[in-house]
């Protein structure tokens, strides 16, 4: 990610020769009485060990600095200050200030002048307050807040650079999520509007051709729920068809069509209608559910019903809904073909019971499957009311990835030539 302050920096040779010229062209400019470098071989000795000083700066800034200092005394010792030393001095405290922290900044930088002060007193042999005096400390401390504000602006722009790279990436992984999320709630939605139509479908389709040659009647009956079944499985893609490409943009849409527990009769009428005999018992009916508790419970024992018809052993099934105060239990059970148990092939195929793990799973639920002794595959499902507030939306809630399933350990399960629980 190219960050927005990004700007062209000097080349460090380049800068390493700004810096010597400074340094040694400094050593020669006249100063007052104490500034003789030029004619002083000292002087001009000492001012190139300065400029040798420097260039390792920016691996070891505390030693390069401690180093300045000690020339500066060593030039106030033998008598050749100069505007170099306090130069090269100044750019030592500057580079400390823009590599180490501020806490270490003042405390160089106080050192520093400290000791380039002392030691212009003691060689100009002036007061404290003394303008010769003064610039020393000036120099110094203005090196220092230089360095320490241009470090809190690097830190600055690395902050704000690494927030906005943080931010653009929560943005895609969040969009990713939402990605991800829509294509389980649409799997889910296109299972639960094929799934059971299109077992139909298989099933009056062996019948038709079965009875054709010498029961037209019932293979004509066969081939009505067949159109039937396909004109359903039509109106049910494409209601999630247009909602796909609804583009309203958030702007008010229809109601869509309310599902839930109260259309179960119906549901029932339409497994007898196929050949399936559901025993329903209920408990506590008459309990308002939750919007999304309702459409998750009807969906589930939609999902419950077409597995019953379709790995089914004896055309019949049970079906077991208990609403309570804080959760409402659906429990479904079937016979089924049944063999031996081998955990090692035997598991759930196709996505249905995944699906019905889900959908509980985004509303707190837990499920439960297995077939039990000696020939029942069950079914169990608890749905907490009070997870799901009663304004939600009737669609499937978004509130993150489903609790798993808990498969009971069966003794036996359904005969794979008879199919698998999907």
């Amino acid at each position: 990610m190219t960050s927005m302050y990004s700007h062209a920096h000097i080349p460090r040779w380049a800068a390493d020769v700004l810096v010597s010229l400074a340094v040694l062209g400094s050593a020669f400019v006249p100063a007052g009485e104490y500034a003789r470098v030029a004619s002083n071989p000292a002087g001009v000795l000492i001012a190139v060990a300065a400029t040798l000083v420097l260039l390792p700066r920016r691996r070891w800034p505390l030693p390069v600095l401690a180093a300045c200092v000690a020339l500066f005394v060593l030039a106030g010792a033998l008598g050749v200050l100069n505007p170099a030393f306090s130069l090269a001095t100044a750019i030592a405290v500057w580079n400390v200030a823009i590599r180490t922290d501020r806490r270490t900044t003042l405390v160089a930088t106080a050192l520093a002048a400290f000791v380039l002060v002392g030691t212009g007193i003691a060689v100009t042999a002036t007061e404290l307050l003394d303008a010769r005096i003064v610039q020393y400390a000036a120099v110094i401390a203005f090196a220092g807040a230089a360095g320490d504000a241009m470090r809190s602006r690097r830190e600055y722009i690395v902050a704000i650079t690494e927030r906005a790279r943080n931010a653009e990436e929560t943005r895609e992984s969040e969009a990713l999520r939402r990605v991800a999320e829509d294509r389980l709630r649409i799997a889910r939605e296109l299972h639960d509007a094929v799934a059971h139509q299109m077992a139909v479908i298989n099933l009056h389709a062996g019948v038709a051709a079965q009875a054709l040659p010498d029961r037209p009647t019932d293979a004509q009956d066969s081939l009505t729920t067949i159109r039937q079944a396909a004109q359903a499985v039509l109106r049910e893609i494409g209601t999630l068809l247009a909602v796909l490409r609804d583009d309203s943009a958030g702007r008010p849409r229809p109601p869509a069509a309310e599902i839930g527990l109260g259309r179960v009769d119906a549901l029932l009428a339409d497994f007898a209608r196929d050949g399936l005999a559901v025993t329903v018992s209920a408990r506590g009916a008459g309990t308002r559910l939750p919007a999304p508790v309702d459409t998750i419970a009807y969906r589930i024992v939609q999902e419950a019903l077409t597995n019953a018809h379709k790995h089914g052993a004896g055309h019949t099934a049970e079906l077991r809904i208990s609403y309570g105060s804080d959760s409402v239990d659906i429990e479904a059970l079937n016979p089924v073909a049944f063999h031996v148990f081998d955990p090692a092939t035997d598991a759930p195929a196709g996505h249905g019971l995944v699906g019905v793990a889900e959908r509980a799973g985004t509303i707190g639920g837990t499920v439960e499957f297995g077939v039990r002794p000696p020939d029942t595959f069950r079914l169990a499902v608890s749905l907490p009311i009070s997870s799901a507030g009663t304004d939600a939306p009737a669609d499937i809630p978004d509130t993150g990835p489903p609790a798993p399933a808990r498969i009971s350990a069966p003794t036996s399960v359904p005969d794979p030539a008879a199919g698998a629980p999907s």
